[in-house]
């Protein structure tokens, strides 16, 4: 819920237990307001709302499927499968955990720092221990190179 809509539905509310009509009460805050306003439906839409007698300014429960909360659980879940199988499709684990696409590939990239690279999740940075052990990883394969640079490449 955005709070500014809050703002402006208590606003509404104010001005109409004033006694000020749906017109009156877009004019002041189009007035007050400017650009930001709501618009004027929107306005007579929560006017006659407070009018009938509605108390809250928040929006109603909607049917429909239910609003996803992150779990730990969750987090840890996909991130089992990941490790399990570094190949695996974000389609695939999200009918595995029964959880959108969007929420799969949420929790890949935002939570758990994962990427795609050649059909495989990989860590987006280098762990400590990794960054630390790559100088001398770099150090042995220039080695390597310069002992016999036509073999390098070679299986």
């Amino acid at each position: 819920m955005n709070f500014e809509n809050l703002e402006h539905r208590a606003v509404i509310k104010f001005l109409c237990i004033k006694g000020l009509s749906a017109t009156e009460t877009f004019k002041e805050m189009k007035h007050v307001l400017l650009d930001n306003a709501p618009s004027q439906s929107m306005v007579a839409k929560w006017h006659a709302e407070f009018k009938h007698g509605r108390g809250s300014i928040t929006d109603d429960p909607r049917s429909g499927r239910p609003t996803f909360s992150l779990h730990p659980e969750t987090i840890q879940s996909i991130a089992g499968v990941t490790e399990n199988d570094h190949c695996i499709s974000i389609r695939n684990i999200a009918n595995r955990v029964d959880l959108t696409i969007g929420t799969i590939h949420s929790i890949i990239h935002d939570h758990l720092g994962l990427k795609k690279c050649k059909a495989k999740w990989i860590p987006k940075t280098l762990s400590e221990d990794q960054m630390m052990a790559r100088p001398e990883t770099s150090k042995i394969i220039v080695d390597l190179y310069m002992s016999d640079p036509d073999d390098f490449m070679r299986d």
